[in-house]
This record gives structure tokens, C-alpha cells and sequence, in this order.
């Protein structure tokens, strides 16, 4: 199995498989021979991880994950892959991908971790145009919390969360072809053997869930993504702030009308769940629950993309907001609010950055995939 990004989440994925008792080989696919050699010579192929202790006390255990491989995107080019887990954050996954395609078939299966919507069909659009040639894609949903610690290779991993994975059918929310629960049928036995892997192994607490089904639970993160990176990042405030203070509540619910509009207007979603059932399941009402629940859970958390402005990185913005303002584009729905936020995170990067020129996207071909998706 290769695991591409050897961020947080990268490190905490591959570290896991290997603490299984019957363990798959893992390769983590690093951005420089630099941190090749940080992992082999120093770390030596092993991964740190700090997570609460197994009687859940307040107390911590250190545990390692050993004979992790390493390998930069050069040498990952050496030889096909059968199983790529992409840990990446979603402005740099396309590139990175981009740069495996040979090395990945009809017969591959790549496990997609990402925040945001859009990759899928950013990715059938300019990597596999033809979705024969494609391989089985499973999309996942994370909502484990890690964080690097400052000694090599080690992360902490003290937000235990879940992961749900849905198998992403061949003709992606066609007309032609009905989700169901026999969701496993379109994919080979390489990929079901992947995704047993997945669910057995403990620390990651996989499940796999229909298309559908996955498609709500990703969209209510959207949702809560939508409202709290970008606005705790602007204002440089804690989670809890969006959901403490009148104005910033106000503003996520502007975020979330116009995110609505255009759910209920997307031919796709209408698709996916006809019969009126889109606007039971996507309203108002229990999108801004599900962010101010989210909000206070999270109270004292730094959300990515406030790090990620702090710390001079691209963000995600483009996968969050700026897809709301997309496809309200393509369906002539305006969305004023989810515009301006995107230039607003834009606008700190580039000013932080001593950018002299606009861009037009967020840095979406960076090729520095060390990042974390979480």
C-alpha cells in the first residue's frame, strides 16, 4: 500500500496499518529525498505516535509503527501501484496524482481523504477524461484530529474520530446508473480486499457506507467547513468563536442560504435523491445545527486553514467556498457571500506571501504534497 503525503493524517494512516497484527507493507511517499533520509536515517522507518492512554485517563502512551519505506515521487515512479492512499490536502492532490498516472491502472484502487467537493470530477476531468481507463476510486470522510510533534516522524493523534468510505461509481451521479446498497459489486476483489484492510484495521474505526449515504455526510461537513475555516482564518479566532458571537453566526448563515440554493438547484443532486427528498435532507435549519454543534465541540481547536494562513500556506478555499461560487456560476445562482470570503483568503495569502500579481487559483498545481488533510 502507498501513501501519498506524509503529513499528520499521511503519518497516521500508514502508522496504523502497520500496527496491525498481520500488516501490509507500507510505502509513504514523501515531497523530498531530504525527508526520504529524515525517515530512513534518523526516524529509522519508523513512525511516533502520541495518543491517549488505553484505561482513558488524561494520560498519554508513546507507541511506533515500525518498518515504515520511503520513497520520493521519483522513486515511486519506479514501479506500478496497486493500492495509493492520498493524504494530501485538496489543492495539491490533481498534481500529485498527476505525476503516479502512469503508475496507476484500471485495475488500481486510490482511497481519496480530502476535505471539500469537487475532486472526483476535477480529477475524471483532467487525469482519467476516459472513465474506463480509470481506477476504482473510494472516496473517505476523516474526522480523526492529528497534529505533528516538533521530533521527526512523530504525531500526535489525540482527537479520535472515524473514517466513512463509499465506493465512487464509474459514471459518477449518472442518469444511468442507480446507487445502491450492492455498492461493492462495481468494484474487483483487490479493491474489497483494500477497504477489509481498512475496516479491520482498529485505530483508523473504518466503515463502509453506500455512495448516497456518503454523499450526505460529506456535504454537512462541507457545510461546516464552508463556515469555520474560512471565518476562524479571516478573524483569527478559535472555533467556538463562530458559533459564541451574533455576527460571525450571522455571516455562516448567509454561507449556508446560498450553499442550499444551490444544492436544490444542482441537476446532479437532483439525481442522487429525487422525489423531494433533496430539500428534506439538505435545509437550512439542519445545516447551521450541525455547524454550531460542530463549532462548540471544537471550541478551542485551530481550524486547517487558520494554521495554514498563519503559517504563509496555501488553503483549501477553492474546495470550500470557492466550489459553492462555482457552481452557483454554472447554475446562474449568486452567491455573493461565499465570493467574497474566497477573495478575503485569497487575499491574506497573496498579501502575506509579497505576491506583486492576483492569481487565479489558490495554488492549485503546488507540488509540495507533505501536507495534512484533516
Amino acid at each position: 500500500i502507498v501513501v501519498l503525503g506524509a503529513g499528520s493524517i499521511g503519518c497516521f494512516v500508514a502508522s496504523s496499518l502497520r500496527r496491525m497484527r498481520n500488516a501490509p507493507l507500507i510505502t509513504l511517499v514523501m515531497r523530498t529525498k531530504e525527508s526520504s533520509d529524515v525517515m530512513k536515517n534518523v526516524a529509522k522507518n519508523t513512525i511516533l505516535i502520541e495518543e491517549p492512554s488505553e484505561d482513558n485517563s488524561k494520560g498519554t502512551r508513546l507507541v511506533a509503527a515500525n518498518n515504515i519505506s520511503s520513497c520520493t515521487i521519483e522513486e515511486a515512479k519506479q514501479s506500478s501501484i496497486k493500492y495509493l492512499i492520498v493524504c494530501t490536502k485538496s489543492h495539491q492532490t490533481i498534481s500529485a496524482i498527476s505525476l503516479l498516472k502512469d503508475q496507476i491502472n484500471r485495475k488500481s484502487t486510490i482511497v481519496l481523504l480530502q476535505n471539500g467537493m469537487g475532486l472526483v470530477q476535477q480529477l475524471l476531468k483532467e487525469v482519467w477524461k476516459n472513465s474506463d481507463d480509470r481506477p476504482n476510486i473510494i472516496y473517505g470522510i476523516n474526522s480523526h484530529g492529528c497534529t505533528r510533534l516538533k521530533r521527526p516522524m512523530a504525531i500526535s493523534h489525540r482527537g479520535r474520530g472515524t473514517i466513512k468510505l463509499a465506493v465512487v461509481p464509474r459514471k459518477v451521479l449518472s442518469s444511468e446508473e442507480t446507487v445502491t446498497e450492492d455498492d461493492l459489486n462495481i468494484i474487483n476483489k483487490s479493491s474489497r480486499k483494500l477497504l477489509t484492510t481498512l475496516v479491520q484495521c482498529e485505530p483508523l474505526r473504518a466503515s463502509v457506507i453506500t455512495f448516497g449515504d456518503f454523499t450526505i455526510k460529506q456535504i454537512y461537513k462541507f457545510a461546516v467547513n464552508c463556515c469555520i475555516n474560512p471565518l476562524t482564518a479571516i478573524f483569527n479566532c478559535p472555533n467556538g468563536s463562530i458559533a459564541s458571537y451574533h455576527e460571525l453566526k450571522s455571516i455562516s448563515g448567509d454561507v449556508i442560504r446560498e450553499l442550499v440554493r444551490v444544492l436544490q438547484a444542482d441537476p446532479d443532486m437532483q439525481r442522487l435523491y429525487p422525489d423531494g427528498e433533496l430539500n428534506d435532507i439538505f435545509n437550512y435549519k439542519a445545516f447551521m445545527d450541525e455547524m454550531i454543534n460542530i463549532a462548540r465541540l471544537t471550541a478551542s481547536n485551530v481550524s486547517s486553514m487558520r494554521s495554514d494562513v498563519l503559517h504563509n500556506r496555501p488553503t483549501e478555499i477553492d474546495y470550500l467556498n470557492g466550489y459553492i461560487s462555482r457552481k452557483g456560476s454554472e447554475l446562474q445562482i449568486a452567491t455573493p457571500v461565499n465570493d467574497m470570503l474566497v477573495k478575503m483568503i485569497k487575499a491574506k495569502y497573496y498579501s502575506h506571501a509579497g505576491s506583486k500579481t492576483s492569481k487565479s487559483t489558490n495554488s492549485t498545481n503546488s507540488k509540495d504534497f507533505n501536507a495534512t488533510s484533516n
